[in-house]
């Protein structure tokens, strides 16, 4: 897999409370209507936080950036691909996934978020499984750009990007905005 490497490290977090936020009262019997909650659960709960690839004892791991503002308890679900490329396909793996450029996907139950930081590349996800792995860890190659995710609890989800050098060492890369270049369109909708 992987000996010695350094790094470097960053982290966003959204909160998007409902116009009518203040005016929710939580009363004793329950009776907040679901047309009420509804938009909150939609929109409010998520939180993001960046990830950072680091080289701990020799190997590959994954950790949230120092300067997020926001932490992550727990990791249920990673997912670590190649930007450009595949690698090829194991016997239990999800074909898909792997041409999608996936070289490691895991995801226990949404009920149950049991691993903390520092995650190491390809080290089984404890906690029960929503599918066993969906792509079984690959070797990870020199030079090509990965991007790594991951859902926490509630609905946090982190990411990041970083490639391999020659000496072994991480470097970790900027977060590719997917809206830049989107144009808005002409009819104004």
């Amino acid at each position: 897999m992987l000996n010695a490497l350094p790094v470097s490290e960053s982290e966003t977090m959204s909160l998007t409370l409902p116009p009518n936020f203040a005016a929710i009262r939580f009363r004793r019997e329950r009776t907040i209507g679901c047309s009420v909650l509804l938009p909150f659960l939609l929109t409010g709960c998520s939180y993001s936080y960046d990830l950072k690839a680091i080289v701990r004892d020799g190997r590959l791991a994954f950790i949230v950036d120092p300067s997020s503002r926001r932490d992550a308890n727990c990791v249920r679900n990673i997912t670590v691909s190649a930007e450009n490329g595949e690698a090829a396909a194991g016997s239990d793996d999800d074909r898909q996934v792997v041409e999608n450029g996936a070289f490691w996907e895991e995801e226990t139950r949404v009920t149950d978020c049991r691993n903390q930081f520092p995650i190491l590349y390809g080290q089984p996800l404890q906690g029960e499984p929503f599918q066993r792995p969906i792509v079984a860890p690959k070797p990870l190659r020199i030079g090509v750009i990965y991007s790594v995710g991951t859902s926490s609890s509630g609905s946090g989800y982190g990411a990041g990007r970083f490639r391999i050098r020659r000496d072994r060492t991480v470097e970790n890369l900027p977060l590719v905005d997917m809206t830049a270049g989107l144009e808005e369109p002409a009819n104004g909708i």
